[in-house]
């Protein structure tokens, strides 16, 4: 079980209605230019809000990962209830290998917070 599947819920509540988040996507935005027709990796993708950010923001493939099944879980169930043609996989982004080839991989807080141990390297 991955530390977020008991959380999922209230992490998915809590995260839509952080201040600021506006100014977070703003300068994702600005970070990764132009999406338009490319493919992106968006690992650490929690429940998704940052992945359909991504195909609304002209990404021609998306597919989110997530170690964490119940966030998948929720992932998906908007994908269900709202689809764009966004893959989600449950797995380790540190142990996940090649699963295709992508024009634009996201950073994340994961992966750049010196407590993660900055595993997105691998």
């Amino acid at each position: 079980m991955a530390q977020y599947d008991t959380i999922a819920l209230d992490y998915q509540r809590i995260s839509a209605a952080v201040p600021l988040r506006d100014a977070e996507w703003y300068s994702l935005r600005q970070r990764l230019g132009d999406l338009t027709g490319l493919s992106v990796l968006d690992l650490a993708c929690g429940d998704g809000m940052g992945t359909r950010l991504l195909k609304r923001w002209g990404a021609a493939r998306v597919m989110g990962v997530d170690i964490s099944a119940q966030m998948i879980a929720l992932a998906r169930q908007r994908e269900d209830a709202e689809p764009m043609g966004i893959e989600y996989r449950v797995a380790d982004a540190a142990t996940l290998g090649k699963i295709d080839s992508f024009d634009r991989v996201p950073p994340r807080t994961s992966c750049t917070m010196p407590r993660a141990g900055n595993n997105c390297s691998r």
